[in-house]
């Protein structure tokens, strides 16, 4: 088989996106094939260094030991900076996760009070989470009260916040609130 080599040009910023998709696309790789494990460890190896940008000297980032050391970094929490926040959402009907929040959808500062898993015979499992009062993103007061979450994708970032003050997407659904995505 020849190999072909392909070069990309990308902003740093979509080289980290990427290199950030990777990093949650390796913690899911548990099953499959150690060749495809493998290969996403030398991407994220070769994404995670841009030799003379992120440091002046040769460093461990020029250099990771394994591919596995790199996408650990990737793994770690980030350091967040609130301009430049980052929004999970939900999956659509299709299995699609949403790039922008659904028609409706508020961005509310709550403060989680619980977050527990609730199944019902015949139906999907659900998170519900509790909230105490907040503020939406254009400064209009959130009552305290209770959206359910069906993405089970959203529920780590939810039950990790228990206790915390979070930046949850919400989307009024008939009589019923739904966390529909999270800021990260």
């Amino acid at each position: 088989m020849i190999e072909r080599v392909f070069t990309y040009t990308w902003s740093d910023a979509k080289r980290l996106t990427v290199l950030h998709a990777l990093g949650f696309m390796y913690a899911k790789l548990a099953t499959t094939p150690k060749v495809v494990t493998e290969t996403v460890e030398g991407l994220i190896g070769e994404l995670s260094s841009t030799p003379g940008a992120d440091c002046p000297a040769p460093c461990a980032l020029h250099n990771p030991a394994s591919g596995t050391e790199a996408a650990r970094a990737v793994l770690a929490p980030p350091m967040v900076d609130p301009t430049r926040a980052t929004d999970y959402f939900q999956r659509d009907k299709k299995g699609n996760v949403l790039m922008a929040a659904p028609d409706g959808a508020e961005l509310s500062r709550v403060k989680i009070v619980s977050a527990q898993k609730f199944s019902k015979a015949g139906k999907a499992p659900y998170l519900k989470v509790i909230f105490a009062a907040g503020v939406t993103i254009d400064g209009k007061t959130r009552p305290a009260g209770q959206a359910n979450c069906f993405d089970q994708d959203l529920w780590p970032p939810i039950k990790n916040r228990e206790g915390q003050v979070a930046a949850l997407w919400i989307q009024e659904s008939g009589n019923y609130l739904n966390v529909v995505g999270i800021r990260a």
